[in-house]
């Protein structure tokens, strides 16, 4: 799991069937809410917070993904080259 910026939300992963979603919510364990999901063979690594809390970016599939924090379809930024990411 992953806490914003600020301490307010916390970024996780879940299996759900044969996929994982990636979940927000707030640091008290309420209000869950599912941004994306993938499939089980995707293999998605740790979540990182953008800065201002607004995105999620994260591997998968060999490739580096954003989406939304309050949800949508996830945007593949670019070609992974490792696992660490960082928001600039």
């Amino acid at each position: 799991p992953r806490f914003s910026a600020d301490g307010k939300r916390i970024a996780f992963w879940r299996r759900a069937g044969a996929r994982h979603e990636l979940c927000a919510m707030t640091a008290d364990g309420a209000d869950v809410r599912v941004a994306c999901s993938v499939p089980a063979n995707a293999e998605p690594g740790t979540a990182e917070w953008s800065p201002d809390g607004r995105h999620l970016a994260f591997v998968a599939a060999g490739a580096v993904n954003a989406v939304p924090a309050a949800g949508g379809e996830p945007a593949r930024v670019t070609a992974a080259s490792g696992t660490t990411l960082r928001w600039r």
